[in-house]
């Protein structure tokens, strides 16, 4: 067997004992690193056993913090909690030829399965407690750690005082600034010849992107050229900040100036957005810690703008951040297009190729690539297999949660590696999966420098998972905890739905309801748009037929994923008043209900969601875009006429004397505002329409230069002929446009 020492891989180690038997084993084979992290939810008793002086302490919940650094020795003590992100981040933070260890207690399989854990409150909802659940993603973690092709040494307590350091392993040395590898200088050299292009860097974690950064941001600033870099925090720029100040350092800079010149122009991500300075090049480290819209914001400060961030998952993002970011670079803005260039990087740095820790955490967490697959969209089998999984049953399928998994990293911006034991140990959560018959066709992996995978892991048994929904059961609270939750004091875990009804919008009586949530839902990328999805929740809701009063989801509302709601039966019932740090944007909820005393309910949320919009659009809403305002007010199943919604005799007086007399504007925009609601919700403007979201614009007073370009409009007297012919038409029933 190959020395991991001399292929630059990973020492991994599992510590079984008491909390001193397990830092005696850690503290015996780490003897001697400069750089040393132990994770832990009791970190008193840690302090009190380091006599180290360069041992960092840190609780389970100060871990994300570490992204962008890198230890020489790394200890997880998961006795008394386990978090999958946990493990995935720090795994990526140890070096090559480090030491990885995770500390359990002795005879797991007796005393850590059994025992309560601190971490798993988080997933459970109200009123489970956590010694009511037993845990089925811990069995899932000690499984992949003592399966025989496992990187880990079991180490059992008896063992210890046999324990040195590694053989042949080497103290990682201080070190000048990296070389960089072949694949970082191409990537570089197109980094400082593409002036005008925005670069978008996602690689795995240990590839080396900050470090080339770094080189790069260095040769910059050396040439005198005006640059900044940012991140969500400082921390972020740990191993970018070490190569800048290398690599500056190597450089023939006076000594007068070298402490000037040499500090790295590193702002915070609002810092930047308030400066009116203009970058040559702005490097944005760790983007998917951002949300898209401040992404989008700092491409207006930059002739150049880099963004770099790691792919599958490891900041809580999915593959998905990739997806819908270059998806929003390639859009026009502004009638403007930026050539965009996409760079990765496949060799490792940190460790060495083939890493068994790296193949272990992509493994026991579906961080592996996505697959491309090579079947015909149009040939997809006409039968659907629909079945659904839940808690232990995921041990017994272990490829369905694979596939499950891979596929929400891949579709979803939020999916991280915790979502595993989230669907695992909640037992309100149930997966439904759809499966069609597979073509006898091969897929072949995305090309990436982890791993070679041979099969197609979304094929099992000749049926492919083609789509996948997360249900959560939600609601029939009782009367006094629907009182508290509506009063504000208290705020129990789980419910999102009801309790956001209740607590935001006022409507007691949400708790009483029984509902099952759609939390996620995706579809594979190759059979998108062909209704998978659809009928996946026409069976849910057959199923919850006679089991629950509503169906329910919450997402960040856009235009398009607002449409797929609304043509599947769902109607809008709240909008959240703060963006999602993560997406964004603006929080939706929409209900579709499932009896007549459902339906009746939600004809009454209906009502006043639209009518409080009516009016919080023009206080709380004045950067909602008018695409998804119109998407939002329109009402696919007309099933409700609210009566808020239809134009006072007055209002259709003022408008004529608009249209076909001499009017001012300035002097009808109270009632063309109420005019344009009601022609929304009656469908007759369309939010894929440029002209209806200028004229909505309008109508709003927010209407844009380059709108009235796009729509070939050439000033205001344009654009209140195309209100009139708009209004002659829909309100007046006049098809001759009359000036």
């Amino acid at each position: 067997m190959s020395n991991p020492a001399n292929l630059n891989h990973r020492h991994c180690y599992l510590f079984t004992g008491n909390t001193a038997q397990i830092y005696a084993a850690f503290s015996l084979v780490s003897n001697g690193q400069d750089s040393i992290l132990i994770c832990t939810h009791d970190e008193a008793i840690y302090r009190d056993l380091n006599k180290r002086l360069n041992t960092d302490i840190r609780l389970f919940k100060q871990i994300k913090n570490t992204l962008g650094q890198t230890y020489d020795a790394i200890l997880i003590d998961v006795t008394s909690g386990v978090s999958a992100s946990v493990i995935a981040i720090l795994a990526g933070a140890v070096r090559g030829d480090g030491i990885f260890a995770i500390g359990l207690p002795d005879q797991p399989e007796q005393n850590w399965l059994n025992q309560e854990d601190q971490e798993m409150p988080r997933y459970l909802p109200w009123p489970y407690h956590p010694d009511q659940i037993k845990s089925h993603f811990k069995r899932y973690i000690l499984n992949q750690l003592i399966h025989p092709h496992s990187p880990f040494q079991y180490i059992r307590p008896q063992q210890i005082d046999r324990l040195t350091p590694p053989q042949n392993h080497t103290v990682q040395q201080p070190q000048h600034a990296m070389t960089l590898t072949q694949e970082q200088k191409v990537a570089q050299k197109s980094l400082l010849t593409s002036s005008n292009v925005t670069h978008v860097l996602i690689a795995s974690r240990g590839r080396g992107k900050s470090t080339l950064l770094g080189d790069t941001l260095a040769k910059w600033v050396k040439a005198g050229k005006k640059v900044a870099v940012t991140a969500a925090t400082p921390d972020a720029l740990v191993a970018l900040r070490k190569q800048y100040d290398d690599q500056f350092s190597s450089f023939n800079v006076s000594s007068d100036n070298k402490d000037e010149a040499s500090e790295m122009p590193f702002y915070a991500p609002d810092t930047l957005l308030l400066m009116e300075d203009q970058w040559e090049h702005l490097i944005i480290d760790e983007a998917a810690r951002l949300s898209i819209p401040v992404l989008t914001a700092l491409l207006d400060k930059s002739k150049q703008c880099i963004f770099s961030t790691t792919d599958y998952g490891y900041e809580g993002a999915g593959r998905g951040f990739g997806i819908r970011f270059c998806q929003t670079l390639d859009a026009p803005r502004q009638g403007k297009s930026t050539p965009l260039k996409r760079l990765s990087l496949t060799q490792p740095i940190r460790w060495g190729e083939n890493d068994p820790l790296e193949k272990w955490v992509n493994n026991t967490f579906f961080l592996c690539p996505p697959f491309e697959a090579h079947s015909n969209t149009s040939e997809q089998s006409a039968t659907q297999l629909i079945s659904t999984q839940q808690g232990q049953e995921w041990l017994q399928e272990p490829e369905h949660l694979k596939v499950t998994f891979s596929l929400l990293v891949n579709a979803h911006y939020q999916t991280s590696p915790d979502n595993i034991r989230w669907m695992l140990d909640d037992p309100s959560v149930t997966t439904w999966l759809s499966q069609s018959d597979s073509p006898n066709k091969a897929a072949k992996p995305a090309q990436t420098g982890i791993t070679s995978i041979t099969t197609n892991p979304q094929v099992i048994n000749n049926m492919t998972i083609n789509s996948v929904a997360i249900v959560t059961e939600e609601g029939e609270l009782p009367d006094d905890l629907s009182q508290a939750v509506l009063e504000g004091s208290r705020r129990p875990r789980g419910h999102l739905v009801p309790q956001s009804l209740m607590a935001h919008e006022g409507f007691i009586e949400a708790g009483h309801y029984h509902y099952w949530r759609i939390s996620r839902i995706a579809t594979q990328p190759n059979l998108q748009g062909q209704g998978l999805a659809s009928h996946l929740l026409e069976q849910i809701t057959e199923a919850a037929q006679t089991k629950a009063d509503f169906l329910c989801t919450s997402f960040a509302a856009s235009p398009d994923i607002v449409a797929f709601w609304q043509k599947n039966g769902f109607i809008s019932v709240r909008l959240g008043t703060s963006k999602d740090k993560a997406s964004g944007s603006y929080s939706l909820m929409m209900v579709k209900p499932l009896n007549s005393i459902a339906e009746q309910q939600s004809k009454q949320w209906y009502t006043l969601f639209l009518k409080r919009f009516q009016t919080n659009l023009l206080l709380c809403y004045q950067d909602l875009s008018a695409a998804l305002i119109i998407q939002l007010i329109q009402c696919p199943h007309q099933t409700i006429s609210p009566a808020n919604l239809l134009i006072s005799e007055q209002d259709k007086q003022d408008l004529h004397l608009f249209c076909y007399a001499h009017r001012p504007f300035d002097t009808i925009r109270a009632a063309l505002y109420n005019a344009f609601f009601q022609l929304a919700y009656q469908d007759k403007l369309t939010a894929r329409s440029s002209l209806d979201t200028l004229l909505f614009d309008a109508v709003l007073g927010r209407e844009t230069p380059f709108q009235l370009k796009a729509a070939k409009l050439t000033g205001r007297k344009d654009l209140h002929l195309a209100l009139k012919q708009t209004l002659k038409r829909e309100i007046f029933a006049s098809p001759k446009s009359q000036s």
